[in-house]
């Protein structure tokens, strides 16, 4: 998650390492456990290298009205049946 934290009118965006996957699933919820936001995507991921090589990448920006606190990821990576899932939290100061 990146910039983490969001300050001002920066937009979070998560960013997922995960190889080349069929499909990679966002999640985003609340402290209280509510899902704010939900996204699938079925492109193919970006090559992105952040100064350790190479990296097949996927991001998602969280765009619109968001409100100061803190909130939870679910990063889900579908290849061939198989899953890796990745979480995390993340602030947003406004």
């Amino acid at each position: 998650m990146f910039p983490n934290p969001a300050k001002g009118g920066a937009v979070p965006t998560i960013h997922a390492e995960v190889g080349v996957a069929d499909r990679v699933t966002f999640k985003i919820y609340n402290i209280a456990g509510q899902e704010l936001q939900d996204a699938t995507l079925d492109a193919a991921p970006t090559m992105i290298d952040s100064g350790n090589g190479p990296q097949f990448a996927y991001e998602y920006p969280w765009t619109g009205h968001i409100a100061s606190g803190i909130y939870f990821y679910v990063v889900d990576a579908q290849k061939n049946g198989t899953h890796k899932t990745k979480s995390g939290k993340f602030a947003v100061v406004r």
